[in-house]
């Protein structure tokens, strides 16, 4: 209950290449991200070069503060309080 999940849906238009050097990019930024659920469609030629449309969902996480952990611990104190 100290972090945040932020999911956020990615396509990417390009070749191969440029899909891996945009999520090793991303692999690289000062934040922790996961990118899932990664797919390929509807590849194109355009003379030498191969385009595909990639799809993934990429979460950030992000540390909650003091007052948005406070609200979560209510939350759960009121919902425990109402089960019983």
């Amino acid at each position: 209950d100290f972090y945040a999940e932020i999911p956020v849906d990615i396509t990417v238009k390009g070749s191969f290449q440029n899909t891996v050097n945009f999520f090793d990019d991303v692999g690289r930024l000062n934040r922790l991200i996961n990118i899932d659920n990664i797919g390929f469609k509807n590849p194109t030629i355009a003379g030498d070069r191969v385009t595909v449309e990639t799809t993934s969902v990429a979460t950030a996480f992000r540390f909650l503060d003091e007052a948005e952990r406070k609200k979560i611990a209510e939350q759960k104190a009121k919902a425990a309080k109402d089960k019983k």
